[in-house]
């Protein structure tokens, strides 16, 4: 049998070449549809400075501990009091308020119970009774108003209730009024008045007005003093919750620190004494 093949000499050696490179290929070249290679993802890009916001508040709160702590001097206190101004004014507002409340429930109780004894050792009328707790209620009402000056808002009120309860026991003055006869007839010439070498009569001065009783005197000393003890108490507790320390002196740059501190002061409503020194 005779065995055809190719004849190495009738073959061109660059055709032969290209056939064994294709059969490679082919060789290569996996089964199936064709799978594309996948994009590598994007390396996430770091964040530029000045843009992560994530840490201002931590950084604001450790800025504000520190200025409360007293670390900063001279204008860096008085620049950073000014830039967290809202953020101080804020705690301080909270501060005060729990304050004045815990300590206002003593001073309504203090002056409560001095109301509750005059009514019960003295002998009242069901009316006035009943105008001195109106008036006590009344004084409650006022006092827990809010204000921006809780202990002058306070004070306030409580003067406002003893006037009232001076007003509801000041026994009525009694005036005098002297009968003048008064003359009608018609056509009556008016008689000459010969002018006599006697003194004209001092016009007499009118009554004292008379003045409570001495248990009512009692009652409002008692007051006075209950109100003011109270009082006190509240003003020392908040002088100690202060939320800043008292502001650093200048220290080289006065000028500066001038102006930065009557920026300062008109912030917190304080006029600056003597503005000339400023310029």
């Amino acid at each position: 049998m005779k065995t055809e093949g190719l004849d190495p000499q009738s073959v061109n050696p660059c055709q032969f070449a290209g056939l064994h490179i294709k059969a490679k290929k082919v060789k290569e070249t996996p089964a199936g549809p064709t799978a594309k290679p996948e994009a590598p993802e994007p390396s996430p890009e770091p964040p530029e400075p000045g843009t992560d916001s994530s840490n201002e508040p931590q950084e604001s709160k450790g800025v504000i501990r520190l200025l409360q702590q007293g670390h900063f001097k001279g204008v860096a206190d008085v620049r950073l009091r000014i830039n967290f101004f809202d953020e101080l004014a804020a705690i301080e507002a909270d501060k005060v308020q729990a304050v004045t409340q815990q300590k206002l429930a003593g001073i309504l109780e203090s002056v409560g119970a001095v109301v509750e004894s005059f009514l019960a050792d003295t002998e009242l009328t069901e009316e006035q009774t009943t105008s001195v707790l109106q008036l006590q209620e009344t004084f409650v009402q006022s006092a827990k108003q809010p204000g921006d000056d809780p202990v002058t808002n306070l004070s306030n009120a409580f003067e406002a209730f003893v006037e009232s309860l001076r007003n509801l026991f000041a026994p009525p003055i009694e005036t005098q009024q002297d009968n003048v006869p008064t003359d009608d007839i018609a056509g009556e010439e008016t008689a000459t008045v010969t002018p006599t070498e006697e003194p004209p009569a001092e016009v007499p001065e009118p009554p004292a007005a008379p003045q409570p009783s001495t248990a009512f005197e009692k009652f409002i000393e008692s007051l006075y003093s209950a109100f003011t003890a109270a009082k006190d108490d509240l003003v020392n507790t908040l002088s100690a919750t202060k939320v800043l320390p008292e502001l650093s002196e200048p220290t080289g740059n006065g000028k500066a620190y001038d102006k930065f501190l009557a920026i300062y002061n008109e912030l917190r409503g304080i006029e600056q004494q003597d503005s000339s020194e400023l310029a």
